[in-house]
């Protein structure tokens, strides 16, 4: 007699029922690593970094106030309400029916709010290009976690055909990349594409805590024996948690930023020079105007700055009395920028000779003034 187990066939009921719960587990996994795991990630990177690098001195600009809240301990303040949020939105994630909890929702809320206040600040420090980045990372990600929700139903399936198939593919792949010289170091190194996931991650985290906070608020929370005044407490308690993140937030970046020069450390004078003709300074516009003039002095200043650094002082006090007006001139007349070249050959043939005397390379010094203005 056949097994009656073996005759049941599937309902059309149960197919839906059974993707329904794939599409809101891939739902909630993505939420949870945009909203949870991916913040972790930029936090701690920021870590490695300083309030104020990349910040070279006390420029006023608005940008670099941004830039010094979003490294540390810039951002220090506002993680208890990071964690708070993050702590809610997790709760919520593994158990659903927690919706109607007053600190749940305000946890999201909070999630929100502080999601769209770092967001806003990326945007002032990198313009629209983490919104560029989300766009490529979000469906790859969608994708990706799409294809995990469905593993064990493949895993199920998986058969010593599927084995042999796999093999063979691995095979031809490290075949194809012997063959065009592709080594170990090539893999190893795409672990930089990391990097794209932290740039999408502000983006990721509002889409995240938007959806979070539509699923929640949608729901009713009659029955659950809050008041209006619970509300109206927990509320007012959040804005002055927010106000004292902010306050502390602040008082930070200043202090780091009264940490900064008040003048720009470039060179006027050499920078100004650089805009001569560039057959005789030879000036790069990649990141121009640059010469190796401003990288001799630059190197001398520095060295100077460490060795003697009460001498570097005087210099740079009567140099930025005088720099300004000469660098002024330079960029006035491009026949005075080569005059001013020429006159600051014997300085250029110092720092060559401490540079061989102090046996440095001079490749080293393409490092100085690379990847960015050198402005003055």
């Amino acid at each position: 007699m056949p097994d009656v187990t073996q005759q049941m066939k599937e309902t059309p009921l149960d197919v839906v029922l059974r993707s329904s719960f794939r599409s809101m587990l891939a739902f909630r996994i993505r939420l949870f690593f945009a909203g949870i795991i991916f913040p972790i990630g930029c936090f701690v990177a920021a870590l490695e970094t300083s309030a104020t690098i990349n910040v070279p001195w006390q420029s006023g600009r608005i940008a670099d106030y941004v830039a010094m809240l979003l490294a540390w301990p810039g951002y220090g303040p506002f993680l208890p309400l990071v964690i708070f949020s993050q702590t809610c939105l997790a709760t919520w994630l593994i158990r659903p029916d927690t919706e109607c909890r007053l600190m749940i929702r305000l946890g999201i809320y909070t999630g929100l709010l502080v999601s769209l206040q770092f967001l806003l600040f990326v945007v002032i420090t990198s313009s629209i290009l983490t919104f560029i980045v989300a766009i490529f990372v979000g469906p790859i990600f969608a994708v990706i976690v799409a294809g995990f929700v469905r593993l064990p139903q493949f895993l199920r399936r998986f058969t010593i055909r599927h084995v042999m198939i796999l093999t063979a593919a691995v095979a031809v792949t490290i075949a194809v990349g012997r063959w065009l010289g592709v080594t170990a170091s090539v893999f190893s190194e795409s672990i930089a594409l990391l990097m794209y996931v932290v740039m999408a991650a502000p983006v990721l985290c509002v889409w995240a805590y938007v959806r979070a906070t539509i699923a929640v608020a949608g729901t009713q929370i009659a029955g659950t024996g809050y008041q209006p005044w619970h509300w109206l407490a927990a509320i007012l308690a959040w804005i002055v948690s927010w106000g004292i993140a902010w306050k502390l937030a602040v008082d930070t970046m200043l202090a780091e930023y009264a940490k900064l020069p008040t003048t720009d450390p470039n060179c006027y004078v050499s920078a100004a020079a650089a805009h001569g003709h560039p057959r005789l300074v030879g000036t790069e516009h990649a990141n121009g105007p640059v010469n190796l003039q401003m990288r001799k002095l630059k190197f001398l200043e520095i060295t100077l700055q460490t060795g003697l650094p009460r001498v570097h002082r005087w210099i740079r006090r009567a140099y930025d009395q005088i720099g300004p007006v000469l660098a002024d001139q330079c960029r006035g007349s491009i026949w005075f920028a080569d005059a001013t070249y020429l006159m600051l050959k014997p300085i250029e043939y110092s720092s060559d000779l401490l540079r061989v005397l102090l046996r440095i390379r001079r490749c080293k010094l393409e490092r100085l003034y690379c990847g960015r203005s050198p402005g003055g």
